[in-house]
């Protein structure tokens, strides 16, 4: 009889051992735990670790014929696949720096949408990020983690505005949570612009401290000064009238 080679695999394989069967013989294997069929020529060996370590089982066969017997073995090596964790990682902003992917054990390797070797880009947003480890024995282990990117806030300051000198303005921000303006402004405060043309920036953070920003530019315009010029005839002011503090 022959049993074939030794075979190795890892946990959660199968391999096959034997060899061909011939007519008029018959084949009995033992033990039987863990094979596909134990009375056929070549059944399969299928998982049966349930330990931490490998796990090395040796299998007789035994094939008769007209009330003779004989026997073989084989030694069959099931390796366990090695435990992996991808990491766990923190919620951020999409505007965050990469994030740094550690996975256990060291030596493997991270792949996704967004990984570059062992570093991660928020910009592309949630994602899955896989690790994948390889052991000594060659068994292969993989792990999942998710990675959640939340997008930035989309700020609206509101339109551009020009207005009269001594006008009051309120600017009011929208699409976050709470607001900060440059100048000095309070959202939602009216106030009171000088002269000239100035550009109010606001920025506005979420819920999930993620900011966004957006601009407004004001213009404020200079009251011009009228005069009545009396007419030359009558010596009451006409329709004549100088800008006094306008160029034009």
């Amino acid at each position: 009889p022959d049993a074939g080679q030794d075979v190795s695999f890892c946990s959660g394989f199968n391999a096959q051992i034997g060899s061909p069967s011939q007519v008029g013989l018959t084949y009995s294997w033992t033990p039987s735990t863990g094979l596909s069929n134990p009375n056929t020529a070549q059944p399969t060996v299928t998982d049966v670790n349930a330990g931490p370590g490998s796990q090395v089982l040796t299998y007789t066969l035994t094939v008769s014929s007209a009330g003779c017997s004989n026997t073989d073995d084989v030694q069959v090596t099931i390796f366990p696949i090695t435990s992996v964790d991808a990491g766990t990682y923190n919620s951020v902003c999409a505007d965050a720096g990469n994030v740094n992917l550690v996975g256990s054990p060291v030596g493997g390797t991270f792949s996704g949408t967004g990984v570059a070797g062992n570093s991660f880009s928020p910009s592309q947003g949630t994602q899955t990020v896989t690790y994948t480890y390889t052991d000594i024995n060659g068994c292969t282990n993989t792990d999942n983690q998710q990675i959640t990117i939340f997008s930035l806030p989309v700020v609206n300051a509101g339109n551009d505005l020009t207005i009269c000198e001594g006008q009051s303005v309120t600017l009011s921000g929208s699409g976050a949570s709470t607001y900060n303006w440059t100048n000095g402004v309070l959202n939602n405060q009216g106030f009171t612009p000088g002269l000239g043309t100035v550009v109010y920036t606001v920025t506005g953070t979420d819920a999930n401290g993620c900011v966004g920003t957006d601009d407004v530019t004001i213009t404020v315009m200079e009251i011009p000064v009228a005069e009545a010029i009396p007419d030359a005839t009558t010596g009451f002011p006409g329709l004549t009238v100088n800008f006094l503090n306008n160029s034009s």
